[in-house]
């Protein structure tokens, strides 16, 4: 689908462009770091896609190095420590049905997030790999639903939470 070229809501400046994709990228990369090694392994197709979202994040993440302004880095803290309390929660969780549906929903907020950026972000979501983590990314989210529907949900608010 091609953007208009006069969209009739202007696109963000480029600096909140800039923070957009790292906040999405950083969210994701995240709770990808929450699974032990070994896990991944064990997680056979889900693990396939852990690899796969691994690899473009570290290809999107060439397109977004450049210094974060001091505004930037307020927003994004700010942000991070509302997603602190939801990462608590999956490390504390006694229950590994829960973790996991916590885990889970965090991915899905980071789709989410990672959604925006490719809406209001066109000056740095362009290019195969950002496309390619995006498609990817939704894959392994479509999969974790069908295991636990709740994450949906869970994955919204925590999105609606942090936004």
């Amino acid at each position: 689908m091609r953007r208009p070229i006069n969209p009739v809501i202007p696109y963000p400046h480029e600096a909140i462009q800039h923070t957009r994709c790292v906040l999405a990228m950083t969210v994701i990369t995240l709770y990808l770091s929450l699974l032990k090694p070994g896990t991944i392994a064990g997680l056979g197709d889900l693990g396939t896609q852990v690899h796969k979202i691994e690899r473009w994040i570290e290809r999107c993440t060439d397109d977004t190095q450049r210094r974060l302004s001091a505004g930037a880095k307020r927003e994004l803290d700010r942000r991070f420590r509302i997603l602190a309390g939801h990462v608590d929660a999956a490390l504390t969780a006694n229950d590994d049905d829960m973790k996991w549906a916590t885990w889970a929903s965090g991915l899905w907020a980071g789709l989410i997030f990672l959604e925006d950026a490719r809406n209001t972000c066109p000056l740095y979501f362009r290019g195969l790999h950002w496309h390619n983590l995006l498609k990817t990314l939704t894959t392994l989210c479509n999969m974790l639903e069908k295991e636990d529907p709740r994450i949906t949900e869970i994955g919204t608010r925590v999105y609606e939470q942090a936004a």
